[in-house]
């Protein structure tokens, strides 16, 4: 997803008017919104009947082009036998059968694209491979982080690049989480964790890498830091240059502590100070979100785990002033709630989006609240959560051109004049600079994939959005929709 544009969203109203009901791919669906013509009818670009669609991502940049990725699954739904497929859509023009990047055992996070200003988009993704050591009976596994990208102009894509790999003598469960940003001069940053140049494992520790791109070759990386039984990555590069990174570093192998670290590289590559510790040492820190503007402010959030039994915990975050350093002590926006997704404009206001967890019983899953919104001014502090939807599960949230917010959220179904259905669908909800959310529209037929939603908002206010759709059993779509201003 492209940071400073979009995030994920969750939200629902308990009262919407139903504007139009049409048939695609043979389901019915009854489309709501306040303003039907900004979203246009949903575009099917892959279908599959041997193997379901997973984790799908789009990026597209103000000239009108678009890429998405996404892997397919094999028939079993693992991911031994998967592939990686990507589509490409220019300018004016409909979106290009779907090409296989890549094949084998894909990671278990999504791939991340982007696409510059000229229109080469770049795909990054993990893959892992095993191998039988010599004389040994059990295999170990080569772990990879691989990129592609599909030139501008019709070049089509070029050769898979390893960016890096590391071999251990037996299943690792590394999880590199690839994550890439793209400047407005065309420079690809990719960023993750994985243990460098085959070097001896030393508990569980790994290298936080940084690869660049420039004059259209990928440069030897900067270690940017290490880390111990982390699984989380997150990128960001900002209007003045800076390039900022957070992820999770954990405690000794079999503990439950992740606390959650950042840094900031200055326009020339150099750190602007050590690496911040930003949350408890003593708690789980997960599903870290991070956006950046482009006057240098940016906003960091992450959930904060439970014991077992105790369900969903404390959503928290940390802002940084334009050329400054993260706040040091987390605000906790909600005790309870699903994990919050973040943007902030140019003005340095960041806003947070979460679901609200309703405690049961002891014994009992915490069950689905509204979905709520929290903001922070630049020269202020979090408000309170203010209600979105009666329910939702958010996806993404991003931050436009004239400082309105857009977001997206996976929900319930609703026909007219009944309680909503588990046939999940896609809401949407724009709100305007100063303004407050509309009632939102939704922009899928049923039966989306549950966490399939992405989002891709691009300089020019125009957004794309995509997901997984299961209009049959074990057939599966990926489909687009597009959002024109007015």
């Amino acid at each position: 997803m492209q940071r400073g544009v979009l995030i994920p969203a969750a939200a629902r109203t308990a009262k919407r008017a139903v504007i139009a009901t049409l048939a695609f791919v043979g389901v019915p669906l009854a489309f709501v919104s306040a303003s039907p013509a900004a979203w246009s009818p949903p575009q099917g670009i892959a279908s599959s009947n041997a193997g379901q669609y997973s984790r799908p991502q789009v990026a597209r940049n103000a000239a009108g082009d678009s890429v998405a990725a996404w892997y397919r699954l094999g028939p079993s739904g693992k991911n031994e036998s998967g592939a990686l497929e990507a589509a490409t859509r220019r300018a004016g023009g409909g979106w290009s059968a779907p090409v296989r990047l890549a094949s084998g055992h894909l990671g278990a996070t999504a791939p991340t694209v982007v696409i510059d200003p000229r229109g080469e988009a770049t795909v990054a993704w993990e893959l892992s491979t095993t191998f039988a050591e010599k004389g040994k009976k059990r295999a170990g596994e080569r772990v990879a982080v691989e990129v592609r990208s599909d030139r501008a102009g019709g070049g089509g894509w070029g050769r898979t690049v390893t960016l890096a790999s590391t071999r251990e003598p037996e299943s690792s469960g590394s999880v590199p989480d690839p994550q890439s940003a793209v400047d407005g001069r065309s420079d690809v940053s990719v960023a993750f964790q994985l243990r460098e140049h085959d070097t001896t494992p030393v508990n569980g520790r790994e290298d936080v890498l940084l690869f660049t791109r420039h004059g259209g070759r990928w440069h030897d990386p900067k270690v940017v830091g290490h880390t111990v039984n982390s699984s989380e990555t997150q990128l960001a590069l900002d209007g003045r240059g800076e390039t900022i990174l957070a992820w999770n570093h954990g405690g000794p192998s079999g503990s439950r502590e992740q606390w959650v670290q950042a840094l900031v590289l200055a326009r020339n590559g150099k750190d602007e100070g050590r690496a911040q510790v930003l949350s408890s040492k003593h708690g789980t820190a997960y599903a870290l979100d991070l956006a950046a503007s482009s006057s240098g402010a940016a906003v960091l959030a992450w959930s904060q785990e439970l014991p077992e039994g105790q369900g969903l915990g404390p959503a928290q975050a940390v802002t940084r002033p334009a050329g400054g350093r993260f706040s040091h002590k987390p605000v906790t926006l909600l005790g309870k709630s699903s994990p919050p997704v973040v943007t902030i404009d140019r003005q340095g206001t960041a806003t947070a989006l979460f679901e609200r967890a309703v405690t049961r019983g002891r014994n009992e899953a915490d069950a689905r609240g509204a979905l709520e919104a929290a903001t922070h001014p630049a020269n202020g502090g979090w408000s309170k959560p203010q209600p979105i939807a009666a329910e939702g599960d958010p996806q993404a949230l991003a931050s436009g051109p004239h400082e309105e917010l857009l977001a997206l959220w996976e929900a319930g179904f609703q026909p007219a004049g009944q309680p909503p259905q588990a046939r999940p669908v896609i809401d949407a909800s724009i709100r305007p600079a100063g303004g407050t959310w509309p009632p939102p529209a939704t922009i899928s037929p049923e039966r989306t994939s549950e966490g399939s939603t992405d989002l891709a908002l691009a300089a020019d206010g125009k957004v794309t959005a995509i997901w997984v759709r299961e209009p049959a059993y074990a057939t599966y779509l990926i489909e687009t929709a597009d959002y024109q201003p007015g």
